[in-house]
């Protein structure tokens, strides 16, 4: 990964969260974050 890709990437992330907290109060990152949480358990579940 070059330096660009990564700062577009991170670019597009912080604008992500930024549109999320501004607009629905921080839901779509709750959501995501129980839905990793979620996600890592099945995974040791199949370990």
């Amino acid at each position: 990964m070059t330096n660009t890709v990564a700062l577009w990437i991170g670019i597009v992330l912080v604008a992500t969260l930024a549109g999320d907290f501004a607009l629905a109060g921080g839901q779509l990152t709750l959501t995501l974050s129980r839905q990793l949480v979620l996600f890592v358990e099945w995974l040791a579940f199949w370990r």
